[in-house]
């Protein structure tokens, strides 16, 4: 009965409702991972397990990506704050009044998109750093839209390891990701220390500009 009111209360708005019978079907549809929700709600009583146990689950798939709402009749204290400790966004009680449970949606969602939105902004940031130097990021963050920059001294450092076709056809591929791994970190301190450009590595390649 709650699934399909959930459903014709959901539906007319817009919503994809898929429905799960009990706790382990909703696990399977998750676990497979050709159906991901955007949100899921997770009534407390279920057949098999417990709300509880499922969306600590859950958790385990996806530990902050998916937002979760569950819903009980349980409305005492303890058993909110249980909800809210295995790893639940919000918990609505029952009989849940529908305006509520709708604003209680679009709350999770909107703070879903929020977080991801901040994380695609870092990510992108990140590279950025990568490809820029930092004064080149300040002025793009300031707004300035075309960057041509003229130095009448510039400094090229190109190095690269004699051999390295070599070596690298007669050691193992994980020595050899750890050896150049060790290598483009120390660089990169110097770089950092130094306050040069790192302008790219390729291979076994490193080229800084100052």
């Amino acid at each position: 009965i709650n699934q399909m009111v959930i459903e014709g209360l959901l539906s007319p708005l817009g919503y994809v409702v898929t429905p799960a019978m009990d706790g382990d079907e909703a696990l399977e549809l998750l676990r497979s991972r050709k159906y991901l929700p955007d949100l899921v709600l997770l009534d407390v009583q279920m057949p098999n397990r417990t709300g509880y146990e499922v969306c600590e689950e859950v958790r385990k798939l996806y530990p902050d990506t998916l937002p979760i709402i569950m819903i009980s009749a349980n409305t005492d204290e303890s058993s909110i704050l249980r909800g809210l400790k295995v790893g639940s966004n919000d918990y609505v009680r029952k009989p849940f009044n529908r305006a509520e449970v709708v604003a209680r949606i679009e709350t999770q969602l909107r703070l879903r998109d929020s977080w991801m939105s901040e994380v695609e902004a870092l990510r992108s940031n990140h590279l950025l750093k990568q490809v820029f130097p930092a004064h080149v990021m300040r002025r793009l963050k300031d707004g300035d839209k075309m960057i041509a920059e003229a130095h009448e001294c510039v400094t090229i450092l190109f190095s690269d390891i004699v051999g390295f076709t070599t070596m690298a056809s007669s050691v193992k591929t994980s020595d050899l990701v750890s050896m150049l791994n060790k290598l483009f970190t120390a660089f990169d301190e110097l770089v950092d220390r130094h306050g040069v450009y790192k302008v790219e590595t390729i291979g076994d390649a490193y080229m800084v500009a100052a």
